[in-house]
């Protein structure tokens, strides 16, 4: 398994969902193939 992932939601969205009015940090594009050593979201 080499744990690979998927980010298709944008960070709008996001903090839309849990009600975050402001994001730090840059917006990562959406990815069908994030790879272990890519940065991702933590939610």
């Amino acid at each position: 398994m080499c744990g690979r992932s998927a980010s298709t939601t944008s960070d709008k969205d996001i903090a839309a969902a849990f009600g975050v009015g402001e994001i730090d940090g840059h917006e990562l594009p959406p990815s069908w193939n994030v790879a272990p050593t890519q940065q991702a979201r933590d939610t």
